[in-house]
């Protein structure tokens, strides 16, 4: 608001007169759509709400005053809840496991409204038999005791209490007999709970029937040979595997799941039926950090991750080619989600795989998947000879796939053999009725980065820099596309590719319809074709249209 005076002229022919008056303007008054819309800002940048129990009985409440500061007088109701533990009227139960869902809240102010959707992460019930470190008589910050704190922290495990880590613990020389039928159930409560791993052997082995969940720890490999945390048995069933908030730092592998090839998936259930990695930070991860091949899923989400430095395959759900159940694993694999995830490694980390392996941040075979808004950035690779590894950013050979939003940058294999470093890298799926759609992503490799690779690997090889330069750029090219079955849409829409060498396909891919358009390409080498397809006999081509334009 603001106050002051205002001179007035009153004038009528030659008569003039001058009158002074106050004048008291309001303050601007904003609309009820701009009350909403500032809730609605704050509600989304909030991300992912967590209550907790003893404090939040009611996700109205929390939203309510939350959103309080930015936006006065905005009722908040659930318009949907896809969270069991979250009820219409907003009321939270906290059950025997932690549950993490989708809730659409409905934001009022007299008829302006608007719909907002969160995910809501409700904790497991705070039960009576939660205990912390100290009570179970570990000892803190002592590595002379880290097979004592092993085997209490095992024995509490067993007997289904919670443990909640009250500082730092050394663990050493796990019990290896396999758990089953009970929970895992591990919370950090104050901001220095760490676990320092010591050897090699899985801290927990699990035979059948055991939820995990595992929130708010820091886990660090002293040693130099990779640790493992969890190892399930090939025909292990688990309902809920839920890890979030945490930290891992060196060669660790949290999860090792090598499913049996020899139980037809379509009979007999194993595997899991929810997998939740989310808002966890990794750092020198040497190994592959999850492996769950040949092992069905309902759902798998990787969200929300910042990854620092990795080698060989960072998730991987793989099937093994020629199985007896093939077909059947790969049906059910239902869904896998990548969300949000921040992976880069340092200008002086590469990979280290052999020359047969995968060097990608996330391979999938299975139904459905959706990767959006992740970045992932700086993988490159070079053993001197032959093709070497496979890198890529993500290995995706599902029925149907979504890619959306996301950026590709600096990923390369510097071997002058290669034969698989690939933008579009999502080759397989069911013939026939495969769907793919790249929408809004970003692919980029810098020659500054060319240039800088090549100078450590002319320091490395003892080679003259400029001609191991002009090996490195030959080699820097890079494949546009995979695809080895038939497609019946493939959609690539207003992508950014700005790299140093294209490689457009050389030989035409079964797609029956495709569309690219929208898309700006920049490079300074670019060959092939940017539309091969070809048609097949059995195929009614009258209605299907393939489209270049923009």
């Amino acid at each position: 608001a603001g106050t002051g005076n205002v001179v007035l002229v009153l004038s009528k022919n030659k008569a003039r007169l001058s009158v002074t008056i106050a004048v008291e303007v309001p303050a601007h008054q904003i609309s009820d759509s701009e009350q909403v819309e500032k809730a609605r800002q704050a509600l989304a940048a909030a991300g992912i709400l967590r209550p907790a129990e003893g404090t939040d009985s009611s996700v109205n409440v929390m939203v309510q005053a939350m959103i309080g500061p930015a936006a006065s007088d905005v009722s908040v109701e659930v318009a949907v809840s896809g969270n069991a533990q979250i009820a219409a009227d907003g009321a939270i139960t906290y059950g025997s496991s932690s549950v993490t869902g989708p809730v659409t809240f409905r934001l009022t102010k007299n008829s302006a409204s608007v719909l907002v959707s969160v995910e809501v992460a409700v904790p497991a019930h705070l039960v009576s038999n939660a205990i912390s470190c100290t009570a179970l008589g570990m000892v803190r910050n002592d590595a002379r005791a880290g097979q004592k704190n092993m085997a209490l922290l095992g024995k509490a495990v067993r007997g289904g209490q919670r443990v909640l880590v009250d500082g730092v613990y050394y663990l050493k020389s796990p019990d290896q007999t396999r758990l089953a039928e009970g929970v895992i159930d591990l919370t950090g409560m104050t901001a220095d709970a760490e676990f320092k791993l010591e050897n090699g052997n899985p801290l927990f082995n699990i035979a059948n029937q055991v939820n995990v969940h595992i929130s708010n720890i820091k886990f660090t490999q002293m040693g130099t040979g990779v640790r493992y945390i969890l190892a399930f048995a090939p025909n292990c069933l688990c309902d809920q595997v839920i890890i979030e908030g945490n930290s891992f730092v060196g060669p660790i592998r949290l999860m090792e799941f090598e499913g049996s090839t020899t139980i037809n998936p379509a009979v007999h259930a194993f595997g899991m039926r929810e997998m939740r990695f989310v808002d966890n930070t990794v750092e020198n991860a040497s190994y592959s950090f999850m492996r769950l091949d040949d092992m069905p899923f309902d759902e798998i989400y990787l969200e929300d991750n910042t990854v620092t430095n990795f080698d060989y395959t960072f998730f991987s759900s793989g099937i093994s080619n020629g199985i007896t159940y093939e077909d059947e694993m790969f049906e059910a694999k239902k869904l896998l989600v990548v969300r949000n995830n921040q992976v880069k490694c340092d200008d002086s980390w590469w990979g280290n795989p052999n020359n047969t392996n995968y060097y990608c941040f996330a391979l999938f075979e299975g139904i459905d998947c959706i990767y959006e808004d992740n970045h992932v950035e700086g993988l490159k690779y070079s053993s001197g000879s032959g093709s070497g590894a496979a890198v890529y950013d993500a290995y995706l050979s599902c029925e149907n796939l979504i890619y959306v939003g996301n950026t590709w940058k600096n990923i390369l294999n510097f071997n002058p053999g290669k034969e698989n470093n690939t933008l579009l890298k999502s080759k397989g799926g069911p013939d026939g009725s495969v769907t793919r759609h790249y929408e809004a992503n970003h692919y980029i490799i810098e020659e500054s980065y060319i240039k800088m690779c090549s100078a450590q690997l002319a320091k490395k090889y003892s080679q003259d820099p400029s001609v191991r330069l002009a090996q490195d750029l030959s080699a820097s090219w890079i494949d546009f596309i995979s695809l080895t079955t038939r497609c019946s849409t493939y959609e690539i829409l207003d992508n950014t590719i700005d790299v140093y060498d294209l490689r457009l396909p050389m030989s035409s891919i079964f797609v029956e319809q495709m569309n690219l358009s929208g898309n700006q390409i920049k490079c300074k080498k670019i060959g092939g074709i940017l539309l091969p397809y070809r048609v097949a006999s059995n195929i009614d081509y009258g209605k299907k249209t393939h489209t270049v334009s923009n």
